[in-house]
């Protein structure tokens, strides 16, 4: 019963907007007990996973913590596919985990949509391998730092942080790129080739991910970093299907079925010819009905009939042309004006 009554407390304190919660202890709750399923569904949700590893996955056993500083004692933190723009992406982010003494960790950064001559390619931003610890600045530099960019026009992006815990030291020469290179070629990377090259010695045990788009300031980026013209994607619409004569059409009224096949110019061209057959050009055009639905149909009108005649009261879709126009100016209304009683004031 204790237990029932304090749960109702609470239920008050929290109708009533007097519920104070520990966000430190909600904090370490979510790390403890909700974080790895959390994460999982986010990643596959934005189909992180499957881009990485195809039809593998992993529950993280750390919290990944990813924060672009962007002022002094400020940073853009990484979520799980929070947006942040690549003007803020500029300097190598801070990144932080639990770790034992004496562990070893290896960390990638990778972009999954934004390259540029191959499908199912990657570009690898960033890499530190024989990581002591949790202590990133004492790695090994595997690939130098690269702030993500995006193509103008190709929309949302996505940028993954994976760390790895490994069982020993390891050997990356074969993985070593030239440091500080910006030749995008050398930086083609795949992912699940190269984890299943070292899935015996590394297990992925954190991530961490954000979506980034195109802003201005990546025209310096292509054109004084990348040493290229700013790569643009337009989008092109593709024709609209025909539509494909069906003998007995679903969901449809037959007026609106048939009207699929019309020329949309040969439909207006015969709403006009109804118009222009009610009006007079020398009288002006009678006022709509007040209450159009108030005249009822004939019951043995067709359904489809009735439903073009209601949009014809109502001048909706196709009848939009039918609205009422003025063929002379309307005289100006003059405003109201109050008579006073004797001694009232205005």
């Amino acid at each position: 019963m204790a237990g029932l009554e304090e749960d109702h407390a609470l239920i008050e304190k929290a109708r009533s907007g007097k519920l104070i919660i520990d966000y430190a202890d909600q904090k370490r709750d979510w790390t403890t007990y909700f974080f790895r399923r959390h994460v999982k569904l986010a990643a596959d949700h934005y189909g992180v996973f499957q881009d990485l590893y195809d039809f593998g996955f992993f529950y993280p056993t750390k919290v990944l913590q990813v924060g672009y500083p962007v002022s002094d004692g400020e940073s853009a933190p990484v979520h799980l596919g929070n947006i942040i723009v690549p003007a803020e992406t500029r300097q190598q982010p801070e990144v932080r985990f639990e770790a034992e003494p004496g562990e070893l960790y290896t960390l990638v950064m990778t972009s999954l949509d934004a390259h540029l001559e191959l499908d199912n390619m990657e570009y690898l931003h960033w890499m530190v391998g024989n990581i002591p610890g949790n202590d990133v600045s004492k790695g090994v530099s595997v690939c130098d730092y690269m702030q993500p960019f995006v193509p103008k026009g190709a929309g949302y992006h996505r940028f993954v942080f994976v760390l790895y815990k490994q069982d020993k030291q390891l050997d990356f020469a074969k993985q070593m790129r030239t440091p500080n290179t910006v030749d995008l070629r050398e930086r083609n990377f795949r992912t699940l080739d190269w984890y299943r090259e070292h899935q015996d010695r590394l297990t992925p045990c954190g991530l961490a991910f954000f979506q980034s788009k195109w802003d201005d300031s990546l025209v310096h980026f292509f054109h004084h970093v990348l040493d290229m013209k700013v790569p643009v994607f337009e989008h092109v619409p593709l024709p609209e299907p025909e539509p494909v004569f069906q003998k007995y059409p679903e969901g449809l009224s037959f007026n609106e079925y048939i009207d699929q096949f019309r020329d949309p110019k040969e439909i207006a061209e015969d709403i006009y010819q109804r118009r222009l057959k009610k009006l007079d050009p020398f009288q002006e055009e009678a006022p709509p009905l007040k209450y159009p639905h108030a005249r009822r149909l004939p019951v043995e009108m067709a359904n489809w009939l009735k439903r073009e005649v209601t949009q014809e009261r109502d001048q909706m879709g196709k009848f939009a042309h039918m609205k009422r126009f003025s063929l002379y100016p309307q005289p100006e209304k003059k405003p109201y004006r109050k008579v006073l009683k004797p001694g009232e004031e205005p």
